[in-house]
């Protein structure tokens, strides 16, 4: 693969380009270019180019290694559950490549992400997610939500009600819509499937 827009001998935060690298295969047959580089701490490793521009790769992971033992001898809350749900964020933001960041500020200090998140409605009960389970972790795309929340969320899609009048209306979430008009959201399913009919009178598909 070419290096693209990447130029060998160029900087990216701790990194050093030193040449192409085998590409990254996603599970669907996505390919992304990845780069040989040289960490300032000497490592040598291999990153996906677009990460590298975008600033979601600053080093081999020294950085994270130093700012962590920083965070965690400064505010004495590295066994809270609000650190471990900052940890967890940065790893499943880590896990899922180029689909998806961490806003830079809550990237480096988890004190940012601890005064953003006690301002924003957190308490020890809930779980950060991502609106619509898609985007970055970043103030305008995450809230503070429950377990049950956060699923009926990410399994939210568009949809298309016709109601016992011949109206059409146009759904985003299923689940809420259902508990909203007193309808059972399993039935539904089953109307958009093609196992039933209707059900109360209405009729669903989904709006692919």
């Amino acid at each position: 693969m070419a290096l693209g827009d990447l130029i060998k001998g160029a900087r990216y935060g701790r990194c050093l380009v030193l040449g192409e690298a085998d590409p990254h295969i996603t599970p669907s047959g996505g390919v992304h270019p990845k780069v040989h580089c040289l960490c300032d701490c000497g490592s040598e490793f291999t990153a996906i180019g677009y990460s590298l521009r975008t600033g979601s790769t600053k080093s081999c992971g020294c950085l994270a290694r130093e700012t962590t033992r920083r965070v965690s001898t400064t505010h004495g809350e590295s066994n809270t559950y609000l650190y471990t749900c900052w940890e967890g964020m940065k790893r499943r933001a880590k896990d899922r490549g180029v689909s998806c960041g961490v806003h830079p500020a809550w990237s480096e200090s988890y004190t940012e992400f601890r005064d953003w998140s006690v301002a924003n409605g957190y308490n020890d009960s809930l779980h950060l997610c991502r609106n619509g389970d898609k985007g970055d972790y970043e103030p305008n795309n995450v809230r503070w939500a429950t377990h049950a929340e956060n699923v009926e969320e990410a399994n939210a899609r568009y949809w298309e009600v016709v109601d016992p009048q011949g109206n059409t209306i146009p759904v985003y979430n299923l689940n809420k819509f259902c508990k909203k008009m007193g309808l059972h959201s399993g039935a539904m399913c089953w109307v958009s499937q093609g196992k039933q009919k209707t059900h109360k009178g209405y009729t669903v598909k989904e709006v692919l």
